[in-house]
This record gives C-alpha cells, structure tokens and sequence, in this order.
C-alpha cells in the first residue's frame, strides 16, 4: 500500500515551472531518497509531501482555486502517514545568537532542571506528608534522567 504518491505532478513557484510530470510511490515500509542538483525541486517535492506547499490547480480541476493556478497533478498521502519538513536554512530572529539557537534543543530539560529547583528549595522548609509529597514529584523527575 502507498504511504506518499506523486502523480504527474507540475509545480510552479511565481512563474518558474520548478517540477514537470513528477510521479512515484513510497509503499509501507520503504525507505526513499531524493537526489539531484541544486535547483532542480528537491525541497519543492518535499515541501509538498508535508503540506508545506499546495498545488494551484489549473481551471478544470476538482477544487481548483479561485483564480485558477497553473499546477498539475496530485500529492497524495495515507492517513496513518505523518509527515514533517526540516529547513535546510532556518530563519531565526534578528540579534539571535548561535548559542540561544543550540539552547532552544534543551528547552524542556532546562524547565525540568527549573522545576527541580524549585521543589528542592521548598523541600527546605517542609515536613511531613507534605515533605513526602514533594520527594515524589522530585524523584519522578530524577527518574526522566
């Protein structure tokens, strides 16, 4: 069973046509690459896939858009299939810094060491049911490790 399907798949981006009469399968279990060179619509294919771009379908198409666009073909995917798209050149925030994009991979571990801290500090002045209460939370999140 196909899990992603091009078929004849024609792409415009503005007035460039970037694929022409695309069309393969990707069956359950398949692995798949996409080769070629600079230019050629390899992240267009991708991005399609992912739903990142939509075909503008020429007039005459079911579901064409409103004005029409010059695209062809159809993308198809299986509904147990999820799809994700990484960009090769990511755009950050002005002023960012190469260190604050490497800290944004260990967001959630900052906030579990965060949280961490904080029930230590309030394990300083609780006894108790309430203490017991704490180091559970605490030992929870010592077992995440």
């Amino acid at each position: 069973m196909a899990e992603v399907a091009l078929e004849g798949v024609k792409k415009y981006l503005d007035s460039t046509l970037v694929l022409k009469n695309v069309s393969f399968l990707i069956n359950n279990g398949e692995k798949a690459g996409i080769i070629g060179p600079n230019g050629s619509g390899k992240s267009t294919v991708l991005k399609l896939i992912a739903g990142i771009l939509k075909l503008n379908h020429c007039a005459g198409y079911p579901y064409a858009p409103v004005p029409p666009g010059y695209d062809e073909g159809w993308v198809k995917i299986s509904k147990d299939t999820s799809c994700a798209y990484l960009d090769q050149i990511p755009q950050y925030p002005e002023g960012m810094r190469v260190i604050d994009v490497l800290k944004l991979s260990f967001v959630e571990l900052y906030s579990i060491e965060n949280e961490m801290r904080l029930l230590e500090n309030s394990m300083q002045s609780q006894e108790g049911a309430e203490l017991e209460r704490t180091l559970k939370k605490y030992k929870c999140f010592r077992c995440m490790r």
